[in-house]
């Protein structure tokens, strides 16, 4: 299921921001025990930023100033990249794992607990940003489909990742995600979705 959701380019500015809202929801000072993520290299700050622990290295000995804080990784945080080379016509050659943070061992116990992955890997972002181009044509590519006003883009975008949730199949697992996850009892149509209303929910009055 889809924990964060931010809109615009992928900067460091926004990786943090997706970083700072996930650290919201999880439980205080839980740290994810796994990041897998492509090669852009903003994501090892914003990791950092949000995940780091400020530490202070011992000082040598003899003359200087005292060293700086800086900031380090969290022990529990593993995180690693998937590195994609390209041959000259821009297609994909080969993929090689890279471990950023963390130790081999940490790695492999993370893999080994995991009840979704055997290997580092996209492949579920991969799947959710596919399944969101192909059901959201603002987001697809090489169409005549445009998307200028943010509200409406970002408006058409959760409600295609809530009807993802809610209504759609995956044919290989036969139930929606909400069902899996216990909050729902069957696949809704979108018009059933539709008719729902959150706790406290309020319509307009109209003045």
């Amino acid at each position: 299921a889809v924990i964060v959701r931010v809109h615009g380019p992928r900067t460091a500015e926004t990786g943090q921001s997706a970083l700072l809202e996930l650290k919201d929801r999880l439980a205080p000072g839980h740290v994810p025990g796994l990041v897998t993520t492509d090669e852009h290299s903003p994501y090892v700050e914003a990791l950092l930023t949000v995940f780091g622990q400020r530490t202070t290295p011992k000082r040598r000995p003899g003359p200087g100033a005292p060293p700086k804080a800086v900031l380090v990784p969290a022990p529990e945080l593993v995180y690693a990249q998937v590195d994609k080379h390209r041959s000259a016509s821009g297609r994909v050659a080969a993929i090689e794992p890279r471990l950023v943070f963390g130790t081999p061992e940490q790695l492999h116990q993370r893999l080994d607990t995991s009840p979704a992955s055997t290997h580092v890997n996209t492949a579920f972002i991969e799947r959710a940003n596919g399944s969101d181009r192909h059901r959201n044509p603002r987001k697809a590519r090489k169409v005549l489909s445009v998307s200028k006003p943010g509200a409406e883009h970002r408006a058409v975008s959760w409600l295609v990742t809530v009807l993802s949730i809610f209504c759609w199949v995956p044919r290989t697992l036969r139930q929606t995600p909400a069902m899996i996850l216990g909050k729902a009892a069957h696949g809704l149509t979108v018009g059933e979705f539709l008719q729902l209303r959150p706790l406290g929910f309020r319509p307009p009055t109209g003045q």
